[in-house]
């Protein structure tokens, strides 16, 4: 399931209404109930959904669906298994490169 998918289940949740049809440039002007009670609601509903958090500043930066779905994907990837191999080994790299310049033995 894709992330606007997903999030298009949330948003019908939490509107109580099957009738929405997100797409990436809706704003809250586009749905009659979108208030900042609800925009609270849809952000805790999101994180529980999406298994993540978000931080006030990521919330306050969102203007549309569309910058929504790109946070969650960007969310998602940082807590994917394969993200944090790739920093646990970009880490193993910065340390060779530390012990390699710094050992008297080269």
């Amino acid at each position: 399931m894709s992330t606007i998918d997903k999030l298009q289940d949330i948003f019908c949740d939490v509107f109580e209404d099957d009738d929405i049809e997100l797409t990436r440039s809706m704003t809250a002007k586009d749905i009659e109930d979108w208030d900042s009670l609800m925009h609270i609601q849809l952000i805790v509903a999101a994180e529980k959904g999406f298994d993540t958090k978000f931080s006030i500043a990521e919330v306050l930066a969102l203007k549309n669906v569309g910058d929504f779905v790109d946070l969650v994907d960007k969310k998602l990837e940082k807590n994917s298994c394969c993200y944090f191999l790739l920093k646990v080994f970009h880490s193993l790299v910065l340390f060779m490169q530390v012990f390699y310049c710094s050992c008297p033995c080269y």
